[in-house]
């Protein structure tokens, strides 16, 4: 037999596992742009992740581009699209005349924070 208190943190518990599951697991960041830093060395990019402290970027160089691909773990809140995070990349070599390409949605990125 339950009483008025374990009715209550059951809900409450069983509230926060399915915002958990709506909420959890990595998604894909969307990448809106770069900076150049560091005398070419390094790419600061901005994530559209709203100060979810798990987003991590991953570039992959190439001769003619650098590839960049964000993902994030979202807390239970979920984050939010309404405000970005910086996050910085070094590069093996300065950037020179290489594109940078988000490779979600295989688009040249623009170079304008």
């Amino acid at each position: 037999m339950f009483t008025v208190g374990r009715r209550v943190r059951f809900s409450v518990a069983a509230a926060a596992v399915l915002v958990a599951s709506a909420c959890g697991g990595s998604r894909d960041a969307e990448v809106q742009s770069y900076a150049v830093v560091n005398d070419g060395n390094t790419l600061l990019f901005q994530v559209n992740t709203c100060n979810e402290a798990s987003t991590e970027v991953s570039i992959v160089e190439s001769e003619n581009a650098v590839v960049v691909t964000a993902r994030t773990d979202p807390s239970l809140s979920c984050g939010g699209d309404n405000c970005s995070d910086q996050r910085p990349k070094d590069l093996s070599e300065p950037l020179g005349d290489r594109l940078v390409v988000d490779r979600d949605d295989n688009e040249i990125l623009r170079s304008d924070f």
